[in-house]
C-alpha cells in the first residue's frame, strides 16, 4: 500500500500468515530508512448476530513488560506500530482542562443545561401546596448554582427569573 503524506510518499507491505494455530499480520516497510519487519497477532470475537471482529494484539513492550492489549487501531508515532497507551497519545479532550472553553461561564451553561433537563423530568412541582421531595432537590441545586456562579454572570432578566424559582 502506498500513499503520500507530509513526509513524502509512504509504503507498507502486510500480510496475514497463519502460524502454529495463531492468525499473524506480517507488517514490512521502511523506518528513517532501515527496513523493518514484524508480526502483529491477531485475534477475534464473536458478533452478536453472527461473523467475528478482528483485533490486533498491541506488539510493544514498556519497560521489558509486553503490552498485548486487545485494540481496534494500531498508531506509529516512532519506528514501530503500538496502541494509544505505549505510543502516550490522548485524546484532545483528555488534555483540556473542565473550564477551557468559556471560564467559569461555560461551567455555568454545562451545569444549567444540566438543571434544564433535571427540571423537565419533574412532572409534579407542588403538591398540596408545598414543593415534592424532588423538586426541593431540584430547588436546592438552583440554590447552589446561584452562589457559586450566577451572581458574577447573570443581570437583569435571567437573574430575576433565577431569584423567582428560589423563592
Amino acid at each position: 500500500m502506498r500513499w503520500r503524506s507530509f513526509y513524502g510518499e509512504r509504503s507498507i507491505g502486510f500480510q496475514v500468515v497463519s502460524e502454529n494455530n495463531r492468525r499473524l499480520l506480517r507488517l514490512s516497510y521502511k523506518a528513517a530508512g532501515e527496513p523493518l519487519e514484524y508480526d502483529v497477532e491477531l485475534v477475534t470475537t464473536p458478533c452478536n448476530y453472527g461473523g467475528v471482529r478482528y483485533w490486533f494484539i498491541c506488539p510493544a513492550s514498556r519497560s521489558g513488560i509486553p503490552c498485548r492489549r486487545r485494540i481496534a487501531v494500531l498508531y506509529a508515532t516512532g519506528p514501530y506500530f503500538a496502541c494509544r497507551k505505549c505510543n502516550d497519545l490522548a485524546y484532545q479532550s483528555q488534555q483540556e482542562k473542565r473550564s477551557h472553553a468559556f471560564g467559569i461561564y461555560g461551567l455555568f451553561l454545562r451545569r444549567s443545561d444540566q438543571l434544564d433537563a433535571m427540571e423537565r423530568k419533574i412532572r409534579v412541582k407542588f403538591w398540596k401546596g408545598r414543593p415534592t421531595k424532588r423538586y426541593a432537590k431540584f430547588l436546592r441545586k438552583i440554590g447552589g448554582l446561584n452562589n457559586r456562579f450566577a451572581q458574577p454572570i447573570l443581570s437583569g432578566e435571567a437573574r430575576r427569573k433565577l431569584e423567582e424559582k428560589l423563592k
